[in-house]
Protein backbone atom coordinates (compact mmCIF):
# COMPACT_ATOMS: atom_id res chain seq x y z
CA UNK A 1 0.00 0.00 0.00
CA UNK A 2 1.61 3.10 -0.93
CA UNK A 3 2.23 5.56 2.07
CA UNK A 4 2.41 9.18 2.23
CA UNK A 5 4.20 10.57 5.79
CA UNK A 6 2.39 7.36 7.82
CA UNK A 7 -0.83 8.43 5.69
CA UNK A 8 -2.73 5.45 3.58
CA UNK A 9 -3.62 6.26 0.18
CA UNK A 10 -7.15 5.13 1.61
CA UNK A 11 -6.56 7.89 3.95
CA UNK A 12 -5.99 10.78 1.60
CA UNK A 13 -8.41 9.78 -0.27
CA UNK A 14 -10.64 9.51 2.66
CA UNK A 15 -9.84 13.64 3.43
CA UNK A 16 -10.58 14.09 -0.26
CA UNK A 17 -13.88 13.03 -0.23
CA UNK A 18 -14.69 14.69 3.06
CA UNK A 19 -13.17 18.16 1.72
CA UNK A 20 -15.95 17.71 -1.38
CA UNK A 21 -18.88 16.70 1.02
CA UNK A 22 -17.72 19.97 2.77
CA UNK A 23 -17.51 22.19 -0.99
CA UNK A 24 -20.80 20.31 -1.82
CA UNK A 25 -22.70 21.57 1.49
CA UNK A 26 -20.70 25.16 1.22
CA UNK A 27 -21.94 25.30 -2.22
CA UNK A 28 -25.87 24.61 -1.95
CA UNK A 29 -25.72 26.38 1.21
CA UNK A 30 -25.08 29.70 -0.65
CA UNK A 31 -26.99 28.95 -4.06
CA UNK A 32 -29.92 28.49 -0.81
CA UNK A 33 -29.48 32.26 0.55
CA UNK A 34 -28.87 33.68 -2.48
CA UNK A 35 -32.45 32.06 -3.55
CA UNK A 36 -34.12 33.51 -0.50
CA UNK A 37 -32.25 36.94 -0.98
CA UNK A 38 -34.53 37.04 -4.28
CA UNK A 39 -37.13 35.62 -3.03
CA UNK A 40 -37.08 38.37 -0.36
CA UNK A 41 -36.21 41.21 -3.11
CA UNK A 42 -38.94 40.18 -5.09
CA UNK A 43 -41.86 40.63 -2.32
CA UNK A 44 -40.33 43.82 -0.92
CA UNK A 45 -39.43 45.70 -4.06
CA UNK A 46 -42.59 46.33 -5.36
CA UNK A 47 -43.60 47.74 -1.84
CA UNK A 48 -40.58 49.64 -2.49
CA UNK A 49 -42.88 53.03 -3.63
CA UNK A 50 -45.39 52.90 -0.72
CA UNK A 51 -42.63 52.87 1.86
CA UNK A 52 -40.92 55.63 0.50
CA UNK A 53 -41.31 58.02 3.21
CA UNK A 54 -40.18 55.76 5.58
CA UNK A 55 -36.19 55.44 3.95
CA UNK A 56 -33.41 57.14 6.02
CA UNK A 57 -32.29 59.96 3.85
CA UNK A 58 -28.99 59.90 1.81
CA UNK A 59 -26.27 61.72 3.39
CA UNK A 60 -23.22 62.43 1.43
CA UNK A 61 -19.72 62.87 2.95
CA UNK A 62 -18.65 65.41 -0.04
CA UNK A 63 -20.44 68.32 -0.82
Amino acid sequence: MLELNGVGLLGLLKLVADLADAANFLLKSLKLLLKLYYLIHKIISPLDKYFYAFRLPEFSICR
